[in-house]
């Protein structure tokens, strides 16, 4: 199901996007509410329901510990900002001749949904 609510900015966003060979790179967060990160984010072509790429979940390493106790405390303390992060890696054959801007969706497993981001996001032209 599709949730009419979009995702601000706040809670979802491309927080950085480069090219790298024939690949477009986009990393950024998405989550749902203060303890629930998206399960995956898909990537659209505006005005097109074919998925070109999946931004899959890359939270930051946690500071490791040799204690069990220490780990479960510093999971808790990690913030969610951290865990809900993604990356996406989508190959320039996937996206079609001309298309200049994307559409990003957060997956929630859990409710069996998708919300769109409220931005679109325009795709940085490649260096000659």
């Amino acid at each position: 199901k599709i949730d009419q609510a979009q995702l601000p900015g706040s809670r979802a966003g491309v927080d950085e996007a480069m090219w790298k060979d024939d690949e477009l790179i986009l990393k950024g967060h998405a989550r749902f509410g203060p303890e629930r990160p998206a399960d995956v984010v898909m990537i659209t072509v505006e005005r097109h329901t074919k998925i070109v790429g999946l931004g899959v979940p890359r939270p930051r390493p946690l500071f490791r510990l040799l204690n069990v106790d220490y780990e479960f405390t510093n999971f808790l303390d990690v913030p969610l900002s951290d865990i809900s992060l993604w990356e996406a890696h989508i190959p320039r054959a996937n996206l079609p001749a001309g298309v200049r801007t994307i559409e990003l969706w957060a997956l929630d497993s859990d409710k069996t949904r998708v919300a769109r981001f409220d931005q679109k996001f325009n795709i940085p032209k490649r260096a000659p």
